[in-house]
């Protein structure tokens, strides 16, 4: 993620704020402005995944192992459902040593290759409850819609301190199949989603930012973005959303890029988006986003933005207003339209002033401009949603 604040950028913010407001179908129109949060004790709702515990499928399950995957940061999910909904990829970590982030590796007597810890995928059978482990050093996963499952694996199974990660890009025919080695060299890579029957990898860049690339074989990838931010598969697969940042262009935009060709669909220049409160211009926009039917709603330097995908076109919907974003290190994480309807928006918040290094379940209905938070649990508890960003038929 890559969030520069725009220097000496002039803006025609009239003209801009009455591209905000569009009417649905239905006639209700969804009002860009700030949201009212009142405190919740309700549990947490939605798909999610905690430790070893994972709810919303239905019924009680326990995992194996508690889902972690400090390698993915906000590039996937840290448990992601097949598409048939009878399996479940998660991601595990297994640390080699107790870490106090507060101090450095030095000062701990760690040094440059000692092992830090290693990642281990993991399926679980949702109908059995019967669970396997994939090859140390592998995480980040998707599901294709015939049941196929990307990933990757380190070069070494050992992330290493001080070291560049680097794995391999790979692909099983089924869960229980072999792998077999889609990249052609290794790199710092991710799996992000399948669009089709075309794998959509992040690689990640030394000095920060990301390229994404499509796979569609062993040995067979090309380019489908340079310095973009993933945000989302569109439900067809046909398009994956991608968003520039200032550090990246002088004009950054959201782009709608072809999955099949890489060719550019779509643009929304950041320029042409503010935030109703303030009146400036969103200065980022990031992913992971949820792209239903028409809509897309992802996490922007307001709090949310919501935009509807039509006629070769993005144009904003909505733009809300999350106090608790706007604090410094705040943003919200993964927002998920609750379902169809697309009116209610859940979606995570990280916590600043005596909540700091806590996050909070907010349940939003962006129609009334309304959230409801739930209560506050420090980072490494927070609860992740499960799914894949995955779309189209492969």
């Amino acid at each position: 993620m890559k969030r520069a604040v725009p220097l000496g950028v002039a803006l025609a913010l009239a003209a801009a704020a009455l591209s905000i407001h569009l009417v649905s179908a239905g006639g209700t129109t969804p009002r860009s402005g700030r949201v009212a949060v009142t405190n919740a004790r309700g549990a947490p709702r939605g798909s999610l995944v905690r430790g070893r515990s994972l709810a919303g499928a239905g019924r009680a399950v326990t995992l194996d192992l508690p889902a972690s995957a400090p390698l993915i940061g906000s590039l996937g999910a840290v448990a992601v459902p097949s598409r048939n909904g009878g399996e479940l990829a998660y991601n595990t970590w297994h640390w080699a040593k107790a870490i106090d982030w507060q101090q450095s590796l030095s000062s701990q007597g760690i040094q440059t290759g000692d092992v830090l810890g290693t990642p281990t995928l993991r399926v679980h059978d949702l109908h059995t409850g019967l669970e396997r482990a994939l090859e140390p050093g592998t995480f980040s996963a998707a599901w294709r819609s015939d049941g196929a499952l990307a990933y990757v694996r380190g070069v070494a199974p050992d992330y290493l301190a001080n070291t560049p990660y680097l794995r391999d890009v790979l692909v099983r025919r089924s869960s229980d199949s072999q792998p077999i080695v889609w990249s052609a060299t290794p790199g710092r890579y991710v799996v992000v989603g399948w669009a089709g029957r075309t794998l959509v990898v992040a690689e990640q860049a030394t000095g920060g930012g990301t390229d994404l690339l499509a796979f569609t074989g062993p040995r067979e990838s090309r380019p489908l973005a340079m310095n973009g931010d993933f945000v989302a598969i569109s439900p067809t697969g046909n398009a994956v959303l991608v968003a520039e940042s200032y550090a990246d262009s002088n004009v950054p935009a959201l782009r709608e890029i072809s999955a099949r060709d890489g060719t550019e669909i779509a643009r929304l220049p950041l320029a042409r988006i503010v935030d109703p409160v303030t009146n400036a211009p969103i200065t980022w926009i990031d992913g992971l986003g949820h792209w239903l039917g028409d809509r897309v709603v992802m996490p922007a330097s307001s709090g949310l933005l919501v935009i509807r995908t039509s006629s070769a076109a993005l144009a904003v919907e909505q733009v809300i207003h999350v106090d608790s974003a706007t604090q410094p290190n705040g943003r919200l994480w993964e927002p998920r339209f609750q379902d169809a309807s697309a009116r209610t928006i859940i979606t995570w918040s990280d916590l600043s002033g005596a909540d700091s290094g806590h996050s909070a379940q907010l349940v939003c209905d962006r129609y009334a401009l309304t959230c409801t938070r739930g209560a506050a649990v420090p980072f490494s508890q927070a609860p992740r949603a499960v799914f894949d960003e995955s779309g189209g038929e492969g």
